[in-house]
């Protein structure tokens, strides 16, 4: 979008309409494409929606990579822009939205990517409606399931009162160090 106003002033500059190239069809239509607002508001909303995903994959393909507790989160925040940037009319993303989730699909949204996003007080401590989540706390429960498979005490312990001491932020979880992870700037390289 930067070079928006400076194609514009190119395309309307008299040394432009002196190109022979600009008097044919296709000259006249990239000069009619160039000063067409629409044309400008669809790159707008396309850089919107890929610049946010772009993003994510450079994160993900980076040589420092995420651990874990961050290749979930960092692509929740991508689908809130993608949603704004449809002014969160379902009907207008739901067909990217359905991309994103087919991509993300028994690769990134695998019980333990949940479980290590809502752990992750980078993110819950912040955002406390990650606890609310019925596909983030079913993901959790199914991890403690897995991980004590068969101690039923243990599991017990862990999603009953572990589990609520650290969403309350309490004992170890209340501790300075714990507390200061929400505030911590996430960027792997």
């Amino acid at each position: 979008m930067d070079k928006k106003d400076a194609l514009r002033k190119m395309v309307v500059d008299t040394k432009w309409e002196s190109l022979k190239d600009v008097h044919t069809k296709k000259g006249k239509d990239a000069t009619s494409t160039v000063l067409n607002n629409t044309f400008w508001k669809g790159v707008h909303l396309c850089l919107k929606v890929f610049e946010p995903l772009v993003r994510v994959l450079r994160l993900v393909d980076a040589d420092v990579k995420p651990s874990m507790g961050f290749v979930y989160g960092e692509i929740v925040k991508p689908k809130r822009e993608i949603k704004e940037a449809f002014s969160n009319v379902e009907i207008r993303y739901k067909e990217v939205m359905s991309i994103v989730d087919k991509k993300m699909k028994g690769r990134l949204d695998a019980p333990l990517h949940c479980t290590a996003y809502m752990l992750n007080p980078h993110y819950s401590y912040v955002d406390e409606s990650i606890f609310d989540d019925g596909n983030i706390t079913t993901s959790f429960v199914d991890c403690v399931e897995t991980f004590y498979s068969g101690d039923d005490n243990t599991q017990d312990q862990v999603v009953n009162y572990e589990f609520q001491k650290f969403q309350k932020k309490e004992g170890t979880f209340g501790k300075k160090l714990a507390r200061t992870c929400q505030n911590f700037d996430y960027n792997p390289g």
